[in-house]
């Protein structure tokens, strides 16, 4: 079973990904050997950067402590930081070592050189702090943090720091994640150009642009969509590429640069951002997906704009064709449809069974939810959010679409494909169940105060078949024979069904987070299509 998973995983890896974890393997072992250690202060002068109007971060420390995800620690008593604290798991303990909160702009200069001096002190023994990814962020951090102080005071005082800081960047080039690549490749390319701009460093230069220029051109789709597909990601990588391109284009250090391919490119996500983005402002939460952890949407377009950053939408929604989504717009109702793949075969790590799956408000009021992500740790919580069943799709004898497995592993997965696209009518199918002798094709049609979809089973075999539909906390659900009433938003009527039941589930918009919802459950056989009718009222 294991040898089948990792075979099925593995067997989807590019080249230069399995290359890299051997080589960053037996490199390991070899250094080891020989009692290599990197040099943690490399002395290099630094270049005051002009980097105004950027997005600061809100409430990370506050009270004499540091609140990240939801969870709110204080600090000891000795004011001494523990960068090994894993009490929350490993993404607490990442954005610990961010040091995102350095850019609140009520963090006086003496409380963030503490924080820094008792880094570097720790250093050799921190377990997850020196890692790339959040190695990467951290330099992108610190280095807006000393660019902020002016007097030479100040300047005088981070003379060792900037010195650890260079060694970071170093380090980082020797250590980038292409066995990974996705997200953290490209985080890892955003922080040594802001190296290489505060230490003038042309190598460096040469080396973020080569990867920027690489990676972004594959990962950023012809829509703008990021190839990971997560609403969550975007807002990450789309607000680093901002503050990429307010470096470049008020710091003229490299003549011949590529400010306008990073400017394009942020536009493309840009208009992919916003018509992602719901009318309240909201993003649906597909795949590894949760607010409070990027800057909003809202606040990313108002980043763009004091960038003079225009985006290219002049109101018709995008077909978004390439990422795999799809959203329709009547008067009462917005619906985001996920009708593509889950991400690309070589790195489908923040992927949940979602395929076929959707996300609807009704009045500007989410009325059919996804679960989303409340945690990234090896869990019941972490496999059931990634899970068929936590989507509003469909779901046959209750086996997953994708062989989801481990906190960031896929085996075989479901491969979706449009069968027919017309205005006001969409018919896709995935190839999720072939494993098991069964395709399962979603129609959806549109009218003003109605949407009908229909689920068809093609198989050999008689299967239990199941349709979730996730609601909002706030709606609530009576069930009346064939029909269910949501409040005051909609009446669901069901056609060829087997048995109707609420289920209790829980709803997590963000990390930690899990409010508890109600999720109607439809039975149906697979020799018959399910009709689902939502009547908006």
């Amino acid at each position: 079973m294991k040898f089948r998973l990792h075979w099925h995983t593995i067997r989807h890896l590019k080249p230069k990904q399995i290359f890299f974890r051997l080589y960053y393997s037996f490199r390991r072992t070899i250094r080891r050997l020989l009692g290599f250690q990197y040099r943690y202060f490399v002395e290099k002068s630094v270049t005051p950067l002009d980097f105004p109007d950027t997005i600061t971060a809100q409430k990370l420390y506050e009270n004499h402590a540091f609140h990240f995800l939801n969870i709110h620690h204080p600090m000891p008593e000795n004011g001494k930081i523990d960068w090994n604290f894993t009490g929350y798991g490993k993404l607490w303990n990442y954005h610990l070592n961010y040091f995102d909160y350095l850019t609140q702009k009520d963090i006086s200069f003496d409380k963030g050189l503490q924080w820094i001096d008792s880094f570097i002190h720790q250093f050799e023994i921190n377990r997850w702090g020196c890692e790339p990814y959040p190695t990467s962020l951290r330099l992108i951090n610190w280095i807006k943090f000393f660019n902020s102080r002016e007097s030479g005071k100040e300047l005088l005082c981070i003379a060792s720091s900037n010195a650890f800081l260079y060694s970071q960047a170093l380090m980082l080039k020797d250590n980038l994640e292409y066995h990974l690549m996705g997200n953290h490749l490209l985080e890892n390319g955003f922080a040594l150009l802001f190296a290489s701009h505060y230490f003038n460093d042309a190598p460096l230069f040469r080396l973020a642009k080569k990867i920027l220029k690489q990676e972004l051109k594959e990962q950023i789709l012809p829509d703008g969509g990021h190839y990971e597909r997560s609403p969550m990601y975007q807002q990450e990588l789309l607000f680093h590429l901002l503050d990429c391109v307010n470096l470049m284009t008020r710091n003229n250090l490299f003549p011949g640069s590529f400010t306008d391919f990073l400017i394009d490119t942020a536009r493309r996500m840009l208009d992919w951002l916003g018509n992602m983005t719901f009318a309240d402002g909201s993003i649906p939460l597909f795949n590894d997906c949760a607010n409070g952890v990027a800057p909003s949407t809202p606040e990313i377009m108002d980043y763009a704009e004091r960038l003079s950053i225009n985006t290219n939408d002049t109101g018709a929604r995008l077909q978004l064709s390439a990422s795999g989504y799809r959203r329709i717009t009547k008067p009462a109702y917005d619906i985001i449809l996920d009708v593509g793949d889950i991400g690309p075969d070589h790195q489908p790590g923040h992927a949940h069974c979602d395929t076929l799956s959707f996300e609807m408000q009704i009045d500007r009021r989410p009325v059919f939810v996804d679960s989303g992500t409340s945690s990234y740790e090896e869990s019941e919580a972490r496999k059931t959010e990634r899970g068929t069943a936590a989507h509003n799709t469909v779901s046959i004898e209750e086996v997953e679409q994708s062989e989801i497995w481990d906190n960031f592993r896929v085996a075989r997965r479901a491969h979706a494909r449009i069968l027919l696209e017309e205005a006001n009518r969409i018919e896709a199918k995935h190839s999720g169940y072939k494993r098991i002798g069964a395709v399962h094709r979603r129609r959806f049609e549109f009218a003003d105060q109605k949407i009908t979809i229909t689920d068809i089973i093609k198989s050999r075999n008689i299967y239990n078949c199941y349709a979730y539909f996730h609601l909002h906390p706030d709606v609530i659900a009576t069930i009346d024979g064939h029909l269910v009433h949501l409040d005051n938003y909609a009446r669901l009527r069901f056609k060829n069904f087997g048995h109707i039941s609420l289920t209790d589930t829980y709803y997590s918009p963000e990390f930690n987070i899990r409010i508890p919802n109600k999720t109607i459950r439809v039975h149906f056989n697979s020799f018959h299509p399910l009709q689902t009718e939502i009547f908006i009222l």
